[in-house]
């Protein structure tokens, strides 16, 4: 395959074009691209593409490299390698794992069908062949795998597949995820793979498949030698991955109306352990052993750290033939200094919004001057929301949607600030948008995307997350100029605005999430400014002195941690930050550790009775809380 922009006419080496996964470039569609998705298998992946390149068939085909952040030189070895078969190398740095490398490859493909292998296995002679010939006449077809050449007898026996290339997972046979072949259009319709899932992603790709009335089939001789892992230790994690990740296949197949396996098969499984105990002493029979139980181990794990499941996918949005527009929704309390600010930092913008929506939480005269008198006027249509009470800012932030969700479209984009949280540069919106739509072109469930973010940890622990490059969070800080996908808001209604204050951004995140959509931090918040709050650091619930803050925080993290079904993460953080951590300060600072405790027991009682609403007011605060 030739792309104008980058090869030059009359070259007899191999056609090599290198493209980020976010711009990929508009090459003359072929039949069929073998995507091998790589993260440091520069070991094994010159193998893998002399097969590739021995092989032959009638159609026009070329092979596509994923590069997933490999710190080896595996992508140097595909650009350099000399194959009769037009090669490209993708660049899939902004995100981890199979599944989001196997859906950048994909993405970067204009061919009409799909054929995906591994780069540590290595096919066997007819593969291409069989694969193309078959996908002519089926839209999804799965190769067989085979264990005897790429791994020792003992080792392979421990493994057995099925012999027609079809693996089951309860009454459902699925396409091996490293050996299959689809047209681009089942992929496109299922929504690509779900790389919450990732290490079990065929699994899950082929549930959906199912339901949507694609039923896999054997592509007649393919065959690809499969590569075990060798390692005791290597089988034992790989083992668990698997095991945690069965839980949630079991809650999938029954979100799609699928029979998922009986439960006698566990019970199967331990008496299986129990009577195979004494083939340990053999190399054979540990390694068996040592699959076996890592996976009981993993469903354990899997149970015990269950999250409630994200929607299923549906399909690969694409990007609108018209520009999606910016709109903001600024809430400000009482602060006029800082909302001149916010003002004049917006209307500098590189990035100008369309509209914004200024809600004043508390209805002053002075803040409603500002707003229609700014200049320069920050935004090319300017509306002014007074509101009585003080409802925080939750409340606020759903009072102005309620006002912009109706007039805009569902591929715009909305940013949603506090008066104290101004964009840090000029260039702040036009950069985060930047790496949205970047990500919208590999992803098709992007909900958001700020300057920076921050992830759940075990035990309720908030962990900001550092690298330079996009990442997938929990939630998105309100000091990071968040951007939400307009359509995602209507999804989940936008924030609770019961919460009033605190952990807003934390509880709109995991319902983005739990609505099947992924929040990113985008990598660039050191180059704002923000060096500080992204330091790894563990940023924990009662750091903030005892006040109507601490009441909220503590409050909100209980009930958003308790919706969301961390009832362990929210026990942690009760008996860890809430009461013992008081109790312990007692002997250093008595009275603010006693006024702690007492302003963390009332947070927690009615957190854990789900009391929410503006029970504190900042203002005139209760004495039982000063």
């Amino acid at each position: 395959m030739k792309c104008d922009t980058d090869l030059e006419s009359g070259e007899t080496t191999p056609q090599i074009i290198e493209t980020p996964a976010a711009s990929v470039q508009v090459c003359r569609a072929t039949d069929l691209s073998v995507v091998i998705p790589c993260h440091n298998e520069s070991a094994t992946l010159p193998t893998q593409l002399a097969a590739l390149g021995a092989e032959r068939w009638h159609g026009d085909w070329e092979i596509i490299v994923v590069d997933n952040a490999s710190t080896d030189d595996t992508a140097e070895i595909a650009r350099t390698f000399v194959s009769p078969i037009p090669i490209r190398v993708v660049a899939a740095h902004h995100g981890r794992g199979v599944a989001y490398a196997r859906n950048a490859g994909i993405a970067a493909s204009s061919a009409r069908s799909i054929a995906i292998c591994d780069g540590d296995d290595l096919i066997a002679p007819g593969w291409v062949a069989a694969i193309g010939d078959a996908l002519e006449q089926y839209p999804l077809v799965s190769s067989r795998l085979d264990t005897t050449r790429l791994n020792p007898t003992w080792l392979a026996s421990t493994r057995p597949l099925p012999d027609d290339g079809l693996p089951v997972f309860g009454g459902v046979r699925f396409a091996h995820g490293g050996a299959c072949g689809m047209h681009r259009t089942v992929w496109e319709s299922l929504g690509g793979y779900d790389s919450a899932f990732d290490g079990v992603e065929d699994i899950e790709f082929g549930l959906r498949a199912q339901a949507a009335g694609f039923t896999p089939v054997r592509a007649g001789d393919a065959t690809v030698h499969y590569r075990l892992r060798q390692g005791l230790g290597q089988v034992w994690c790989q083992g668990v991955g698997y095991g945690r990740r069965r839980f949630d296949l079991i809650a999938r197949a029954r979100s799609l109306g699928i029979a998922p396996p009986p439960r006698s098969a566990g019970w199967k499984s331990i008496a299986w352990l129990a009577l195979r105990l004494p083939t340990i002493v053999t190399r054979r029979g540990r390694y068996s052993w040592t699959w076996t139980l890592a996976s009981r181990v993993g469903v354990v794990r899997g149970a015990l750290e269950a999250r409630p499941l994200s929607a299923p996918r549906r399909g690969i949005a694409t990007t609108p033939s018209s520009p999606a527009r910016s709109h903001a929704v600024l809430v400000t309390f009482r602060r006029p200094d800082l909302l001149i600010d916010h003002l004049s930092r917006l209307a500098g913008q590189t990035a100008p919004l369309d509209t914004l929506v200024v809600v004043d939480n508390g209805a002053d005269p002075e803040i409603r001057r500002l707003v229609e008198t700014a200049d320069p006027v920050p935004a090319e249509t300017v509306l002014y929301l007074p509101l009585a009470g003080n409802p925080g800012p939750a409340g606020g932030f759903t009072a102005g949607l309620a006002e912009l969700l109706p007039v805009i479209d569902d591929h715009d984009l909305v940013v949603l600030l506090d008066d104290n949280d101004p964009p840090h540069r000029d260039e702040t919106f036009a950069e985060v948008q930047a790496v949205f739509r970047e990500l919208q072109s590999t992803h098709g469930n992007v909900g958001g995307v700020g300057t920076w973010g921050a992830s759940l940890r075990r035990g309720g622990r908030l962990r900001t997350e550092t690298s330079r490059d996009p990442m997938p969070v929990d939630y998105l800080s309100g000091n990071g100029c968040p951007h939400y996908l307009a359509g995602a808001l209507r999804a989940v209604d936008g924030p609770d605005p019961a919460l009033f204050f605190g952990f807003e951004e934390l509880d709109l995140g995991l319902a983005l999430k739990r609505a099947g959509y992924r929040i990113w931090s985008s990598g660039i918040a050191r180059e704002h400014g923000l060096a500080a709050m992204v330091a790894p650091t563990t940023a924990r619930a009662g750091v903030q002195p005892p006040s109507w803050r601490r009441y909220y925080s503590f409050r909100n993290l209980v009930i958003v941690l308790r919706k969301d079904g961390r009832r362990f993460d929210a026990v942690c953080v009760s008996a860890l930050a809430g009461l013992a951590k008081p109790l312990v300060n007692l002997a250093v600072s008595p009275r603010v550790a006693w006024t702690n405790l007492r302003v963390n027991s009332a947070a927690l009682r009615d957190g854990w009775c789900g009391r929410l609403g503006k029970r504190v007011d900042p203002v005139d605060l209760p004495r039982h809380l000063r």
